[in-house]
């Protein structure tokens, strides 16, 4: 399984780093309930969900399996689902869910990467 080094957030997506944080507080937790393995559970509606939860406790509005139309290869649009539409008011962020999990990395890596 591939693992991610760091989360880098640009400038525009700083508003999400609390969010972030209480994503990886709430995965870390769900851990000890429910410890994560591939064979086990759907991990995708697992993370998408706590994300969903982050957001409306830092404030921030959340929707998931959103209705889309999306481009195909032959720039044909089809029908499609987004996995989570975050918004401010202000801002509006749109997240395709494509996991990639080793959840012991979120302490050394991400949780670290998120404190500077």
């Amino acid at each position: 399984m591939k693992a991610f080094e760091k989360v880098e957030i640009g400038s525009q997506l700083r508003f999400l780093k609390p969010t972030i944080k209480t994503w990886v507080d709430r995965v870390l937790e769900i851990n000890q309930a429910f410890p994560q393995k591939e064979e086990q559970y759907y991990l995708e509606a697992t993370l998408v969900g706590l994300l969903a939860g982050a957001a409306w406790s830092n404030g921030i509005q959340a929707i998931t399996e959103v209705r889309v139309k999306r481009t195909g290869i032959n720039r044909e649009k089809n029908n499609g689902r987004l996995d989570l539409l975050l918004s401010t008011g202000e801002h509006r962020v749109a997240i395709e869910a494509k996991i990639q999990w080793d959840w012991t990395l979120i302490p050394e890596n991400a949780l670290a990467e998120l404190q500077n």
